[in-house]
């Protein structure tokens, strides 16, 4: 039972936490499109950049970049 008193503390510290936190929301409201959105601009990025990274590493492990070099200096 000593246990009771800090638990219903906790739990109210918790409870105001939680009610503040959606106070400060509803001023500020966010709308749930723009956060969706932000999140697939956020993803497509990143996407795109580790595409970009495989990429460069493949041509960087292969002989492809110094194939390219000699098929263009032969053409000049």
């Amino acid at each position: 039972m000593k246990r009771g008193p800090l638990g219903i503390l906790i739990f109210l510290i918790v409870a105001l936490l939680v009610a503040f936190l959606l106070m400060k929301e509803l001023q500020n409201p966010t709308p749930l499109s723009e956060r969706a959105s932000q999140a697939v601009a956020d993803t497509a990025v990143d996407a795109v950049q580790s595409a970009v990274d495989t990429i460069n590493e493949a041509v960087q492990n292969s002989d492809l970049t110094e194939s390219l070099q000699s098929m263009l200096g032969g053409t000049r």
